[in-house]
């Protein structure tokens, strides 16, 4: 009858009224399936030169918890019973016991059963005999056992209505049975940008809210259909074995501990979804998480689909690529510029390259170059070059474009940062 064979039973509180009580026949019993716990206490000790030492000493002998050799140890060999129907939490699997036992002294026919879970504003039907009645004989029970995993957090109701027949008349009642849900992990997440190359990192910090201590087996990302996920978490692999997370092979984690997870989610290379990687808010993917509790219960946890807004570009938005953190005095910089269309218009856009006023650099181009017609959501790239004139912090700037149709200009200006060296300096640096 039972998974296995450390299995409880435990009742869950019921409600119906006295009077409906006794006029049935059929008594209905609904129990929770609960594993026991291990019975831990807290070893007294004394010191050495202490009087009392061998008394202490010979009743911690004497006590449930003691393990021969491992004194010191709170845990024992030693399984207790749950006094309550206990705690249920999230993403759990609902494990209870139905028996229906005729007390009656007249065969009982077509018995009907219907076992249902409510929660907010939805009912689950769990088990159903409508199809096949039962037939119960004098002393005779029937029994059944339900198991299913709760997605919601909250009370539960479990609505037990029973119809049979007897002696020719029609009757049923209906037992109520109530618990609450809690939430096992609490799940924080902050997103942040990449601008250069549309990548999202996001950080994840899963907190224990249970009263005991966890093990969780798995917490990963699933990506939306925009981006493809890399998990930052584990460790690469050893000689002879495989790799496992930063948390070590066994991620155990006492009452209140909290872990924190980090994915970094790249776009896919498809153009139409680059696209829509852009738009004011974009759907990231959820954080799968699964745990087990001290005796083995598994439990599976589904955060809601993570969004986040993608900062207002504009009508443009300007990304700089390939470009060096150090160059050389007087040597050609090259880098390429990625122009991305963001309003819902066409773009005719022309190139001005602005040196006045910064003496440190030098456009090396022509400037007034027209780029074409831009439409909404696309890209084009531009190589660009500037020669430094002075060393030290050269801040890029001076780079505009002038939309000819709305006669609207956008300028840039701290476009990037690159520290100029003398000739030469840089491979003295290597041989020292």
């Amino acid at each position: 009858l039972f998974s296995f064979e450390f299995n409880l039973i435990f009742g869950l509180k019921e409600t119906m009224s006295g009077t409906e009580a006794r006029e049935h026949v059929l008594g209905l019993k609904v129990m929770r399936l609960s594993k026991p716990t291990v019975f831990s206490q807290t070893p007294t000790w004394c010191d050495e030169k202490d009087l009392l030492k061998d008394v202490v000493h010979d009743r911690h002998q004497n006590e449930m918890s003691y393990l021969p050799g491992l004194q010191s140890v709170t845990l024992g060999n030693t399984l207790i019973l749950p006094q309550s129907f206990g705690v249920i939490h999230f993403g759990e699997i609902f494990t209870g016991y139905i028996s229906l036992h005729n007390e009656g002294q007249e065969e009982v026919n077509n018995i009907s059963i219907r076992i249902d879970l409510q929660f907010t504003q939805q009912k689950v039907s769990l088990f159903e005999t409508t199809q096949k009645p039962i037939k119960l004989s004098p002393g005779a029970s029937f029994d059944h056992v339900l198991r299913h995993e709760i997605r919601e957090i909250g009370i539960h109701v479990l609505i037990c209505t029973i119809s049979y027949n007897t002696l020719g008349e029609e009757k049923t009642f209906t037992k109520y049975f109530k618990f609450q849900v809690f939430k096992p992990l609490d799940v924080k997440t902050k997103f942040y940008n990449a601008e250069s190359c549309n990548e999202v990192y996001v950080e994840a910090q899963v907190t224990n809210n249970t009263n005991g201590p966890i093990c969780l087996e798995r917490v990963t990302m699933e990506p939306s259909h925009l981006y493809d996920a890399i998990q930052l978490n584990d460790l690469p692999e050893i000689e002879n074995g495989s790799g496992y997370t930063i948390f070590g092979k066994v991620n155990f984690m006492n009452p209140g501990d909290t872990r924190l997870y980090l994915y970094c989610l790249k776009p896919t290379s498809s153009e139409d979804k680059l696209n829509e990687v852009i738009q004011e808010v974009t759907p990231l993917g959820k954080i799968d998480m699964v745990w087990r509790s001290i005796m083995g219960e598994r439990g599976r946890l589904q955060t809601s689909p993570l969004t986040k807004m993608v900062p207002k570009y504009g009508d443009i938005r300007f990304v700089l690529e390939d470009i060096p953190s150090t160059a050389e005095l007087n040597e050609p910089v090259s880098f390429c510029c990625k122009v991305s269309n963001c309003c819902d218009r066409n773009l005719d856009l022309i190139v001005y390259l602005d040196c006045f006023g910064n003496k440190s650099f030098v456009w090396n181009g022509v400037s007034g170059n027209k780029l074409g017609i831009l439409e909404p959501g696309s890209s084009k790239k531009i190589p660009f070059e500037i020669i430094p004139l002075k060393t030290g912090l050269l801040v890029l700037s001076g780079l505009k474009f002038y939309e000819s149709q709305s006669k609207k200009t956008y300028e840039h200006q701290k476009l990037a940062q690159i520290f100029i060296m003398k000739n030469g300096s840089h491979d003295n640096q290597l041989i020292e």
